[in-house]
C-alpha cells in the first residue's frame, strides 16, 4: 500500500472529481492526505482522507472569486485567472508542500494541473523529492507539435498542414497571448531555484514522472512527442457518489417527454443568461421536460420556472443522467464525461477558464455540438438541442465513448503507475 498526498486548489470543480479517487484510494488500504482550502476540510475527512490545510494566503472562496472584475474569455480570461489563481499562491503552495512532506513523507504526490506549486517541486532532483505524477481533471495543457495550443478552442487538423499550424499558434500563445502568465511563473520558479524555469509554464507537467488523465484515449489529442508518460485512468466522477434526496417532481424523468438537463457548472454560474435562461427561453414551448441545476446558486434566481421546467441546485447526476436525452453546459470536464458516460449528446456553450478547451473535445469527438460561444441566443440553443434529439449520430458517438470509459482501470490506473515507476526509481537506485 502506497501513502498520497494530493495537491489542488479550492475550486469546488477541481475538488470534487478529485473526492472520488480518494475514496477508492482509501477503500483499497491506501494513506491518503489531501491540501485543499479549508472550507472542503469536512468533505475531506468524509472521503477518508486527512485533510492538509492551504497556508491562508493560498486559500480563497471560488464561490467570490468568480464575481471580482468584467467578464473576460479566451486568452484574456485564461491570463488574469492562471496568474491570480494559480501562480501567485505558488510559493506559498510550494512551502506548504515541502513542510508536509518533511514531517510526513509520502510516496507520492499527485497534483492538479493549476497547482503550480507542485511545479516548483517537481523541478528538485527525483532522488530529493517524491514521486510527482499530474492528476489530469482538466483538458491536457501539454504543448506538442501534434495539438494546438491550449486556450484557443481548436482541435488539430487533419492533414499535413497539422504540425506547420500548431508550431505556429503555440510560439504565439506562449510569446505574445500569454506572455505575462510566463513572466510571473519565471519570476516564482527563480525565486525558489535561482534560474530561468525549463519550459513554458503550462508544460510543467512535462516535470513530473508520469501523468494520469482522468479521461479516456479518445476525449484527449495525440501527443506522441510527449516528454513524459501519459496514462488514462476514465473519469474522476464514474463511480457513483451517495445520492441526494431526490426532489417532488423527479417521476417526471420517467414520461414520455425528451429530457434536457442544463447546467452552468459550479463556478461560472452567477449570470445565469450564458446558459440556463436561454435554454429556458429556448424551449419553453417545446414538448420536452427541462431538468437545470444551479451548482449551488439559490434556484431563486432563475425566477418564475415555465410549466415544463424543474430546478435544483444540485441532483445526483449518476441518477439523472440515466434518464437525458441531450446535456446542455458550459464546458466543465467533469460534467461532460458524466453524459459521456451514460452516452447522452451534449450542447456546450463556454468560453471561460478551460471550457473552451472541453468544448473543442465535444465537436471533434462527434458527442455533440460546440456553439463556439458562452453567450447564445435562445434561437441558437432551441435549434441546437433539437438537432442533437433528432440527429442519431450524436448519440452514436456519446455511447462509443461510454463503451470505452466502462472498459478503463480507473483508480487501478493510478496504483499501477505509482506501483511501476518506484520499481523503476528503486531499480536506478540500485544500479548506481
Amino acid at each position: 500500500m502506497y501513502s498520497f498526498l494530493m495537491a489542488g486548489p479550492p475550486f469546488y470543480g477541481h475538488v470534487n472529481p478529485v473526492l472520488t479517487v480518494i475514496k477508492e484510494l482509501v477503500r483499497d488500504g491506501h494513506e491518503v492526505r489531501y491540501m485543499t482550502g479549508q472550507r472542503f476540510a469536512e468533505a475531506v475527512t468524509k472521503a477518508g482522507a486527512t485533510h492538509v490545510p492551504l497556508p491562508p494566503d493560498a486559500d480563497f472562496d471560488d464561490r467570490t472569486l468568480a464575481e471580482q472584475g468584467p467578464r473576460l474569455s479566451g486568452l484574456k480570461e485564461i491570463r488574469e485567472d492562471v496568474i491570480k489563481a494559480c501562480i501567485d499562491p505558488a510559493r506559498s503552495q510550494y512551502d506548504a508542500l515541502r513542510a508536509e512532506i518533511a514531517e510526513r513523507p509520502v510516496d507520492v504526490v499527485m497534483a492538479d494541473p493549476t497547482f503550480f506549486g507542485a511545479a516548483l517541486l517537481a523541478a528538485h532532483p527525483a532522488h530529493e523529492r517524491p514521486l510527482i505524477i499530474g492528476g489530469g481533471i482538466l483538458p491536457l495543457m501539454l504543448s506538442s507539435r501534434y495539438a494546438p495550443p491550449f486556450g484557443l478552442g481548436r482541435p488539430p487538423l487533419t492533414g499535413g498542414l497539422n504540425v506547420p499550424r500548431n508550431v505556429l499558434l503555440n510560439t504565439l500563445v506562449q510569446k505574445v497571448g500569454l506572455r505575462r502568465v510566463q513572466q510571473a511563473y519565471s519570476d516564482v520558479y527563480e525565486s525558489v531555484h535561482g534560474r530561468r524555469p525549463p519550459g513554458f509554464a503550462f508544460d510543467w507537467y512535462a516535470t513530473t514522472d508520469a501523468i494520469v488523465q482522468f479521461t479516456v484515449p479518445s476525449f484527449e489529442y495525440a501527443r506522441p512527442d510527449a516528454p513524459v508518460g501519459i496514462h488514462f485512468a476514465g473519469p474522476a466522477n464514474r463511480v457513483s457518489q451517495t445520492s441526494r434526496e431526490l426532489p417532488e417532481w423527479w417521476e417526471e424523468l420517467k414520461g414520455d417527454r425528451p429530457v434536457v438537463v442544463a447546467t452552468q457548472g459550479t463556478y461560472r454560474n452567477i449570470d445565469l443568461s450564458e446558459v440556463i435562461f436561454p435554454v429556458i427561453e429556448g424551449l419553453k414551448n417545446e414538448d420536452v421536460l427541462v431538468v437545470v441545476t444551479t451548482g449551488g446558486r439559490p434556484v431563486a434566481n432563475i425566477g418564475p420556472l415555465p410549466d415544463n421546467v424543474r430546478a435544483a441546485e444540485f441532483l445526483p447526476y449518476h441518477e439523472l443522467l440515466p434518464h437525458a436525452d441531450a446535456y446542455v453546459t458550459n464546458g466543465g470536464y467533469g460534467g461532460i464525461h458524466f453524459a459521456m458516460q451514460y452516452g447522452v449528446p451534449i450542447v456546450t456553450a463556454g468560453d471561460t477558464e478551460d471550457k473552451p478547451e472541453s468544448c473543442a473535445r465535444v465537436e471533434w469527438t462527434g458527442v455533440g455540438i460546440n456553439l463556439r460561444t458562452g453567450q447564445p441566443s435562445a434561437d441558437t440553443m432551441r435549434t441546437s438541442i433539437q438537432h442533437v434529439l433528432a440527429d442519431p449520430k450524436f448519440g452514436h458517438a456519446a455511447r462509443q465513448l461510454s463503451r470505452e470509459i466502462n472498459e478503463l482501470a480507473g483508480t487501478n490506473k493510478v496504483v499501477e503507475v505509482v506501483q511501476e515507476l518506484l520499481r523503476t526509481r528503486v531499480t536506478n537506485i540500485a544500479s548506481r
